[in-house]
């Protein structure tokens, strides 16, 4: 059976049909559930911007990989070249934050000679 103890009813009117009719809606009394994950939206190339005016690119790189794997639903997808250079970071600059990325444990990478990277991201809860 259901504990149906933390709801509580408020009475109500709804119209059905045309008539009138008296109803009930239950109504949660437990608090919601407490985040630990917080979240902030950034755009890209405000991002992209402050990496550069900051010297920070490598860390621009982390967050675009986030963003990523958030618009393809996936925590595996290709890393090219030309997607990074339209926020201003070189091929050069991709490669080391990759490299420190895959050293600190955040991601994995399956390199080929002439194909772009494929990266999936470690999940990491803390």
């Amino acid at each position: 059976m259901n504990d149906l103890s933390r709801y509580q009813t408020k009475p109500g009117k709804v119209f059905r049909h045309g008539q009138e009719i008296d109803v009930e809606t239950i109504i949660s009394t437990t608090k919601p559930k407490r985040r630990d994950h917080l979240f902030a939206q950034v755009p890209l190339q405000l991002a992209a911007k402050v990496a550069k005016l900051t010297r920070a690119h490598q860390f621009f790189v982390w967050i675009w990989l986030q963003h990523i794997a958030w618009k393809t639903n996936s925590r595996t997808f290709t890393v090219s070249n030309s997607e990074l250079t339209q926020y201003g970071i070189s091929r050069k600059t991709k490669w080391k934050a990759l490299e420190s990325l895959e050293t600190a444990g955040l991601i994995s990478i399956v390199r080929y000679q002439i194909k772009a990277p494929i990266v999936t991201l470690i999940n990491t809860s803390t």
